[in-house]
C-alpha cells in the first residue's frame, strides 16, 4: 500500500538524542495551614511563609531570586456527600525558585520543610543550554534523514537532490507510536542502548521527516 499519493522523491524519516547533565533545578513547593476561622488560618501561614523565606534566605537564596504567589483561601472537608465534615480553612501560599547550585539542594529542601513548607509539589531538574541542545538535535536529525536517503539513492542507482520537503515531528508523538504498535522508526542515536543512560540526565530530542528529489545521470 502505497503512503504517498504524489512520489517526488524520496522520503525520509531522521531523528537524535542528546544528553546532558542539569545545571540548575526549578522548585514548587508551598506553605498551607488548616484552622476552624479563616482569621486563624491566614495568620499561622504567615508565619509559616516568615519561617521558610528565612530558611531560603540562610541556605543562600535571596529574596529577589524567589516567587511568592499571594494567598489562597478554600473550605476543607472530610467525606463527601451530605455526611461530609467541615475541617476549617485552608490558606495556602506557594514558593517557586531556581537553584543553580545543585550539591546544595538537598540540604535547602530540608531545611525549608524543617522551617514549615509542608507542600513540596515538584523539582524539575533542567539546563541553561536547553536552546542551544535543541537546535543541535534539530540539525542532527535533518543530517540523519540525508545520511539515509544517500544510501536508499545508492541503493538505488539514482543521486540524491535538493531538499523539497521538510516536517517538524513531535518526538513523543512518534515514540508513542512506536510503543503502540505502530513503528515510525527508532531514534538514530547508538548511544541509547540500555545502560547508557545515567541517572539524573536530560534527555533533548528532536525528530523531522524530510523530502528530497532525486536526480539521474
Amino acid at each position: 500500500m502505497q503512503a504517498i499519493e504524489t512520489p517526488f522523491g524520496v522520503t525520509v524519516f531522521g531523528s537524535t538524542v542528546l544528553r546532558t547533565e542539569p545545571d540548575l533545578a526549578e522548585v514548587e513547593l508551598g506553605v498551607g495551614r488548616i484552622d476552624q476561622t479563616a482569621a486563624k488560618a491566614f495568620d499561622l501561614t504567615r508565619q509559616g511563609v516568615a519561617a521558610v523565606r528565612e530558611s531560603l534566605r540562610a541556605s543562600g537564596l535571596p529574596d529577589e531570586s524567589v516567587e511568592v504567589a499571594r494567598v489562597t483561601l478554600e473550605s476543607v472537608y472530610d467525606g463527601y456527600g451530605p455526611d461530609r465534615k467541615f475541617l476549617g480553612y485552608l490558606a495556602f501560599v506557594r514558593f517557586r525558585f531556581v537553584i543553580t547550585a545543585l550539591d546544595e539542594l538537598e540540604a535547602m529542601l530540608s531545611a525549608a520543610v524543617t522551617a514549615g513548607a509542608n507542600d513540596v509539589k515538584r523539582v524539575t531538574y533542567q539546563s541553561s543550554r536547553l536552546r542551544e541542545l535543541r537546535a543541535e538535535a534539530r540539525r542532527n536529525a535533518v543530517l540523519g534523514a540525508r545520511a539515509k536517503a544517500e544510501v536508499y539513492c545508492e541503493a538505488a542507482g539514482v543521486r540524491l537532490g535538493n531538499v523539497v520537503h521538510i516536517e517538524d515531528m513531535n518526538p513523543e508523538m512518534v515514540n508513542r507510536a512506536a510503543h503502540a504498535g505502530n513503528r515510525v522508526e527508532d531514534y538514530e542515536d547508538e548511544s541509547a542502548a540500555p545502560g547508557v543512560l545515567a541517572s539524573g540526565t536530560l534527555v533533548i530530542t528532536a525528530a523531522v521527516t524530510v523530502g528530497f528529489s532525486l536526480l539521474r545521470d
